[in-house]
């Protein structure tokens, strides 16, 4: 195995989901690896730091804060559009799915029945 992939094996052993076949290999290169010994380490201390931030409360000022930012932007970049920019959204937002559907519908529709009449047209029954 390279190198890399005793690095991607640390992350599955580090959560339990490594085969014991390959958890063997992985210590037996830990054993005589001072880089990957240090990445495990590295590891082992990310996963300590969130498993401590998990049950942090928000704080609602602030959440309140970026909620406004974020609607003066988007109606800063409203403002900043062209009427045709404006045009081609309406036009994309009408052919939606159901409306899209609709005209797809018809359209086939109208394809078959041009087809028809264009190969079907001179032909007349006879009765033998």
């Amino acid at each position: 195995m390279n190198h890399n992939e005793f690095k991607q094996m640390i992350q599955l052993s580090l959560y339990g989901e490594l085969a014991e076949e390959k958890q063997k290999n992985l210590f037996l290169h830990l054993a005589s690896c001072e880089e990957c010994r240090a990445e495990i380490e590295q590891q082992k201390n990310l996963i300590s730091i969130v498993a401590d931030h998990k049950n942090l409360e928000v704080n609602e000022e602030l959440l309140k804060e970026a909620r406004m930012q974020l609607k003066g932007g988007l109606r800063m970049e409203n403002a900043h559009r062209s009427w045709f920019n404006k045009f081609s959204i309406n036009i994309f937002q009408f052919f939606s799915t159901p409306p899209r559907l609709a005209f797809g519908a018809v359209s086939i529709l109208v394809i078959g029945i041009l087809i028809g009449s264009t190969f079907f047209k001179n032909e007349k029954l006879t009765v033998v």
